[in-house]
């Protein structure tokens, strides 16, 4: 070939040489396995008033234990195909006598996926004896999609709750620990075709169904069984306008019951506890826990072994559609004014308006005498207002101004402070 010199032309030829299978030898290249190696999926450390992790609390009579101030530090790691996960939480709570940890590993190589969960939590159980109580949780879920937006679920955990009584006299001093051994079995089936259309908006379909079974091991009679559901729908009216409803709710039968408060928000800054509100002691609760959003009220407003909850809103992010493209400010991207609807009731018994609801009576006691006073007092409460959304410091904060309607009786203005998304 013209131009080329004579190694060029050697080494063409030396690449056009057929192979010869009888004198040249094929060496067969290391085979090296793929070696599971995992890096850093994402990092959160903050400031709030929420749990690592959700879970019942144990029913004291002394009313709901809101978390006090406390920082939450979460890690998750991931490998290259992100078919497993570990995730860890440390929260740390201001007066440390609630602090939370959880470790959890997943699965996701195939189809069923696999997660297994360690959760420790402890809470000031009964403040009057100077109690606490250590919750330890070990669950084992499997999760089974059936398409991309529907699941169905099942958990298995046992949960071990151990009483600690601190020495603050010579009584409690002499007082040994207790434990109770809970087995829980919990079901769900999840739909989720919503589609984000900005921070807090979307559009599409949220419905979580639950069954739940608690049972004590060291005490055959003592259960309690759980149903509930929650569906969401979100509907675009216009250019960077939504409306969101959500209808949730959830009752407990069985031997034992669940105690839900009604009234507040979730995540609420500073919460409020209705203590006027009574309990009906005849029922044998062995768990509590939040009935919410009902804004306008304290915690507490209604309480029973049932709630129901309707919650309707109008989310418009005005800078954005006035101004028709995204900002750089981070506080005027996100901000948004809200509308909201919110309608709820908890009660005991086959319906909120039954004899048995403590609201709908009155006990006045006087030495010897006892004196049951019987009203009919409308259990469904009402509150509505409006609020505002933004994102500040890398916090999603809402402040919502609502009044309550109770017995037709309107409220004065009740402020609420959170940090959450959605409802």
């Amino acid at each position: 070939v013209f131009g080329e010199d004579k190694k060029s032309q050697s080494n063409s030829i030396a690449a056009t040489k057929p192979i010869n299978a009888e004198t040249d030898t094929f060496k067969v290249g290391r085979q090296r396995l793929y070696q599971t190696a995992y890096y850093p999926d994402f990092l959160v450390t903050q400031l709030d008033r929420g749990f690592l992790n959700q879970t019942y609390q144990p029913y004291t009579g002394t009313g709901y234990q809101n978390p006090s101030i406390n920082g939450l530090f979460r890690i998750g790691l991931a490998d290259l195909f992100e078919d497993f996960r570990i995730t860890g939480g440390v929260r740390l709570a201001a007066n440390l006598t609630g602090n939370e940890y959880l470790l959890a590993f997943q699965t996701f190589k195939k189809r069923l996926d696999k997660t297994i969960l360690f959760h420790r939590q402890g809470l000031q159980s009964n403040p009057a004896e100077g109690a606490r109580v250590m919750m330890h949780t070990i669950s084992g879920k499997l999760s089974y999609p059936f398409s991309e937006i529907a699941r169905v679920e099942g958990t298995l955990s046992y949960r071990n709750d151990r009483n600690v009584y601190l020495a603050t006299d010579l009584s409690n001093l002499s007082r040994a620990n207790t434990y109770n051994h809970w087995a829980q079995l919990k079901t769900e089936f999840v739909l989720d075709n919503s589609f984000p259309v900005g921070l807090n908006m979307m559009t599409g379909t949220r419905l979580k169904i639950t069954g739940e079974h608690y049972h004590r091991l060291d005490q055959a009679k003592t259960s309690v069984s759980i149903l509930g559901a929650d569906f969401r729908q979100y509907g675009r009216i216009t250019r960077e306008m939504i409306w969101a409803v959500r209808l949730a709710g959830a009752t407990s039968f069985g031997p034992n019951k669940l105690l839900f408060y009604l009234g507040g928000v979730d995540s609420w800054f500073i919460p409020r506890f209705d203590n006027s509100v009574s309990v009906d002691e005849t029922q044998k609760y062995i768990f509590q826990t939040l009935g919410t959003n009902v804004r306008g009220f304290y915690q507490n407003i209604r309480n029973g072994s049932s709630f129901a909850v309707f919650n309707g809103e109008v989310r418009w992010n005005l800078i954005r559609y006035a101004f028709k493209y995204p900002l750089k400010s981070e506080l005027l991207n996100n901000l948004q004014v809200i509308g909201f609807t919110d309608v709820g009731t908890a009660f005991t018994g086959s319906s909120p308006y039954s004899d048995k609801n403590t609201f709908n009576q009155k006990t006045i006691e006087s030495g010897p005498i006892k004196v049951v006073l019987k009203n009919q007092r409308e259990p469904i409460v009402a509150g509505f207002g409006f609020g505002v959304r933004t994102k500040i410091l890398g916090y999603f904060v809402r402040l919502d101004m609502a009044r309550g309607l109770e017995d037709g009786t309107l409220l004065p203005a009740l402020f609420h402070l959170s940090f959450t998304t959605d409802f």
